[in-house]
């Protein structure tokens, strides 16, 4: 499964309903999605995103939680109409952000609800998908080969 593929479909599908520049990173800054129109400015977006996601998380530590689970938590670095809204999720065993950056927002509470909305149907749409992955032998190169031909293959068949 190609999760850059499967993330923009659920963002085609969904419509561009968001007022925002949201970008969907791995945890090690590569962007898996972004709306941004300059792609450029994504990949720093992302590694800038990690980067903070990442030292908030390590900041985080040094204190007693009652959760252990750090990406029940979100980081906001905003004022009342612009700023940076980062939500981390888990697929596959592996950690993203959905990286919000905002700005002349009328409505800040409403864009963040949205955002959180969107990484829970985000989650959803990839667990759903996952699941009707599956793969038949028709998905092989090869189908129904016997051992003998196998043997057959990797035989020497010099003089």
């Amino acid at each position: 499964m190609n999760l850059t593929r499967v993330i923009s479909k659920y963002f085609k599908e969904r419509g561009s309903g968001i007022d925002c520049s949201v970008s969907i990173v791995r945890e090690d800054g590569i962007v898996l999605y972004t709306n941004l129109q300059k792609k450029y400015r994504s990949q720093s977006i992302g590694a800038l995103a990690a980067g903070v996601w990442q030292a908030a998380t390590a900041l985080n530590s040094t204190i007693d939680m009652t959760t252990s689970d750090v990406l029940d938590f979100r980081l906001s670095f905003d004022q009342s109409d612009e700023g940076v809204y980062l939500l981390g999720f888990n697929f596959n065993s592996n950690n993203y952000l959905v990286c919000a950056l905002y700005s002349e927002t009328v409505n800040p509470a409403k864009l963040k609800m949205n955002i959180r909305n969107i990484k829970t149907s985000l989650v959803s749409f990839l667990s759903t998908y996952n699941q009707k992955e599956t793969h038949t032998n028709s998905d092989y190169l090869f189908n129904n080969i016997t051992d003998e031909e196998m043997d057959r293959l990797f035989e020497y068949g010099g003089a």
